[in-house]
């Protein structure tokens, strides 16, 4: 660069300082079936899915590469939580979550099938005291203490008395749980025979 007017002297190097684009998110609904109170739970992180962006947007459409997660840390029961936003792994975005105060994570019942065993009983005999070692247990997600979960469980016997029941003949065990607040029970008979 000349100047017939100046002599035209550089002096040292400038810094060009690059900022976080700052972008504003809002969260949205995610939901997960329980998983017991052992369950960790992954939630989706994806831009457009998970999030919308306001403000300035993503530059390039460039993932920010926000993690988002549940704060589980009072209860992992059925019910809602609020999702957190980590701050972007790389540095290059400043960001503020619009609904930060959501309870927008839900934790929906899971189903669990309790299925009587069949029994049987000798002509004239009281039906079988029951207990929760008579059923089968399937899709439970805390361990086998099932009345932790599900209370105590008791069983009718479909009719059965032991005068006037015949030999051969055949009643439904039926098992009945308590309310659950983490699970939807589903219920399946067995046969009790009289021999």
């Amino acid at each position: 660069m000349t100047s017939k007017n100046y002599e035209i002297t550089f002096g040292g190097k400038g810094t060009l300082t690059v900022s976080p684009r700052e972008i504003t998110i809002t969260l949205l609904p995610q939901t997960a079936e329980y998983g017991g109170q052992n369950a960790t739970y992954t939630l989706g992180s994806t831009p457009g899915t998970h999030y919308t962006v306001g403000d300035k947007g993503l530059y390039d459409n460039r993932d920010p590469l926000i993690t988002l997660t549940a704060d589980l840390t009072s209860s992992k029961d059925v019910g809602s939580y609020k999702i957190v936003a980590s701050r972007p792994q790389n540095g290059n975005y400043d960001v503020t979550v619009e609904n930060e105060d959501n309870y927008l994570f839900s934790i929906t019942k899971a189903t669990v099938t309790v299925t009587a065993q069949d029994q049987s009983v000798t002509y004239g005999d009281s039906a079988p005291a029951l207990s929760w070692d008579n059923v089968t247990v399937t899709g439970f997600k805390d361990g086998t203490d099932y009345a932790a979960q599900l209370g105590e469980i008791a069983f009718t016997f479909g009719g059965y008395e032991p005068r006037t029941s015949q030999a051969g003949s055949t009643y439904d065990i039926t098992p009945k749980v308590g309310e659950s607040k983490n699970y939807v029970v589903d219920i399946q008979t067995g046969q009790l025979s009289v021999a």
